[in-house]
């Protein structure tokens, strides 16, 4: 069995999502559903529901004033913004991390994981999408797959790592070589497997050359793509990746940024990614 054969099949084994981001997710399908509903199955788990406020009470949403329950969440933040933030709260319980490799810590992984949604959440703002709460957690998700590689194939990894930092090579080129699969495809055939939707799977896909075939899915993709680099230019965690590459010139134009976007915001996305950054990893 080869090394992609093996990895994807371990995919069969990762755990279903939690029960209540399962239902939470169900219930949003009923057109009738009420907020108090969708609160009353949130709020059952209480330690869901504690960081879900915490994080939603982050000025990165948008919401001036204080979110007190999860009836108030929904109705200021939306049910898709709340989803996405049930999903990752969801997500940190279920995570791959028995396995620590020293060239790749876990935690600095996450750690440049939840940035990256800081940052393209603040490009989805900059620009106005009118779908902007894809966006963190895109960001979140775009790097998972190398937790998949950690967890099932840490020796390999490791190895993967060392050679990336030896010849200064990107890790995706590496991960390419060695297994057939990088994290970019292996974290998109995941994204299948929860059946999450299309563009945040084409994001996972697509983030490194930060271009999409599907028009109304390139702004994500783009915004991914240059917040993985600001993230790794902030030295905001670690992504295993020892080359920064400036953003793919096409890329920046599309999306109309000024060119002081992040000298101008630099202070802010520090802030907010220390912000939710303590309040997702708090148990």
């Amino acid at each position: 069995m080869t090394a992609k054969e093996q990895i994807l099949e371990r995919i069969h084994n990762i755990p279903t999502l939690p029960t209540v981001y399962t239902t939470v997710s169900k219930a949003m399908e009923d057109p009738y559903i009420t907020n108090e509903k969708i609160a009353e199955i949130i709020s059952a788990d209480q330690s869901s529901s504690f960081k879900i406020l915490r994080v939603a009470n982050s000025p990165l949403f948008g919401f001036r004033g204080k979110i007190d329950t999860i009836s108030q969440a929904i109705l200021y933040l939306g049910h898709n913004e709340v989803k996405n933030i049930l999903f990752t709260v969801s997500l940190l319980k279920i995570m791959p991390g028995s396995k620590i490799l020293s060239a790749l810590k876990p935690v600095d992984l996450w750690a440049h994981s939840i940035s990256v949604g800081v940052i393209s959440r603040i490009i989805g703002g900059e620009i106005k999408d009118k779908k902007i709460e894809n966006y963190f957690l895109a960001g979140i998700l775009h790097d998972f797959g190398k937790l998949l590689f950690i967890e099932y194939l840490s020796k390999e990894y490791a190895e993967a790592l060392e050679i990336a930092q030896k010849n200064k090579i990107e890790i995706s080129a590496v991960e390419a070589d060695k297994f057939g699969i990088t994290h970019a495809e292996l974290g998109a055939k995941l994204a299948e497997k929860w059946k999450l939707p299309e563009i945040i799977i084409n994001t996972l896909k697509n983030h490194h050359k930060g271009t999409s075939d599907l028009p109304s899915q390139e702004n994500l993709v783009a915004a991914v793509h240059i917040g993985d680099i600001a993230s790794r230019l902030l030295s905001l965690g670690y992504s295993g990746n020892p080359v920064i590459k400036k953003p793919v010139n096409t890329v920046w134009r599309k999306l109309f940024l000024p060119e002081d976007f992040f000298s101008n915001n630099r202070k802010k996305i520090i802030l907010e990614y220390e912000h939710i950054f303590k309040m997702l990893m708090i148990n």
